[in-house]
């Protein structure tokens, strides 16, 4: 945190030299914080606190882990993986959470109960707090690509 800065950036709790601002969402209401996600700024009504950080109405169940928030999970590791390698070729950092479903592991999951246990969770992608607007962004406009590519191959055949 630099000496100019406003709010913490970890948290989103707006520091005593900060002037008095309204709140984006109920403009009657002083802002108390800034949502860690997209740094709207929030008042104790519209703010949800959650592991002693605050959150907007429009991000309060993105999954947050230390620094990082989860962008995309799925029961099966290699579309993760596909996520993962795709958001990291346009340099945003990438980190998984490797504990779901993987085909191998659903071929021993009836022998191996390790296996089992790790089919009931999924794999996940988390960015970076800061990055992940922009990875959002990324992954929609991907998944829009690709639900066009399906329609002109089931358009063509």
């Amino acid at each position: 945190v630099t000496t100019d800065s406003d709010f913490c950036p970890h948290c989103g709790v707006l520091f005593q030299h900060t002037p008095i601002l309204a709140c984006e969402t109920d403009f009657n209401q002083e802002a108390i914080g800034v949502c860690i996600i997209c740094r709207k700024r929030v008042c104790e009504r519209c703010c949800e606190v959650k592991s002693k950080r605050m959150f907007c109405p429009e991000h309060n169940k993105v999954e947050v882990s230390q620094d990082w928030a989860r962008v995309f999970q799925a029961d099966n590791m290699l579309e993760t993986e596909l996520m993962r390698a795709f958001l990291a070729s346009l340099g945003i950092p990438v980190v998984m959470q490797e504990r779901g479903a993987s085909y191998h592991g659903a071929l021993i999951g009836a022998v191996d109960p390790r296996a089992r246990e790790r089919l009931r969770h999924p794999s996940k992608v988390f960015v970076p707090i800061p990055e992940y607007l922009k990875a959002i962004e990324h992954l929609q406009s991907w998944n829009s690509a690709q639900a066009i590519g399906e329609s002109f191959e089931t358009d063509n055949t």
